[in-house]
């Protein structure tokens, strides 16, 4: 027997694996059960600890039960991830790069994200100027009127180098990207404008594009410019 002259009892519980933990205190509740005279009074006693590590042991049953769902639901979900990704890459994708026609921002409305050489041309002007369509209004069934003014001076007259000013229609439900599916209506020069539509055209969006005229070339300077619009009644 090994008798020390100051004795002290240690507890080495702390860092264990739970295996360990489980296994090291069982065995000192035997301990205790299979020499119950050797400690009389321990509070609490053998059986309501005993009982406490075997609820240990249950929750710990339960928990591996768990952890094994947990790692199924995460192969599920990845499954799915995968499955979702491939509908919007190869099925949706396509089939709205198809339906947008080159218009990077169809394709932004859908909640997707494109790439690619920008081929919208920049808006040129004419002494730096672009014809603003403004007081788009509808005094008279199914006609609606504008002023057309210089960018520049905010009046009507044009800016030195262009011949008049064309005024493009497009009747739709999409903003025109350029005059080139647009309908040529005429030109003015004096900065008033006004087009009657047909019955069939009420409800439905009148897009207008103005574009100064060069006097040398007697084309349009540029393709595209300033979009106004207005509901036709």
């Amino acid at each position: 027997m090994n008798v020390f002259v100051k004795l002290i009892v240690t507890v080495k519980l702390k860092g264990l694996s739970l295996g360990r933990f489980l296994t090291k205190t069982k065995a000192m509740v035997k301990a205790q059960e299979d020499n119950p005279t050797m400690v009389p009074g321990l509070d609490p006693d053998a059986p309501t600890v005993k009982l406490k590590i075997k609820a240990i042991d249950d929750k710990n049953t339960e928990r591996k039960v768990l952890v094994q769902k947990v790692k199924d639901l995460t192969g599920e979900i990845k499954d799915l991830i995968t499955e979702v990704t491939n509908i919007m890459t190869s099925d949706w994708a396509p089939a709205i790069q198809k339906a947008a026609d080159g218009d990077a921002n169809f394709v932004k409305t859908l909640c997707f994200s494109s790439k690619g050489e920008d081929k919208t041309p920049p808006v040129v002007t004419i002494n730096n100027s672009i014809p603003t369509i403004i007081n788009l209004t509808t005094n008279q069934s199914l006609k609606q009127e504008m002023e057309v003014i210089n960018s520049n001076t905010k009046g009507s007259r044009l800016p030195a180098g262009a011949k008049d000013c064309a005024i493009f229609l497009l009747v739709g439900t999409t903003e025109p990207t350029d005059i080139f599916k647009m309908t040529y209506l005429g030109v003015t020069q004096k900065g008033k404008f006004s087009h009657t539509f047909v019955t069939a055209d009420i409800g439905k969006t009148a897009y207008y594009i103005a574009v100064y005229t060069s006097k040398i070339t007697g084309k349009p300077v540029s393709t595209v410019s300033i979009i106004a619009k207005l509901t036709i009644t």
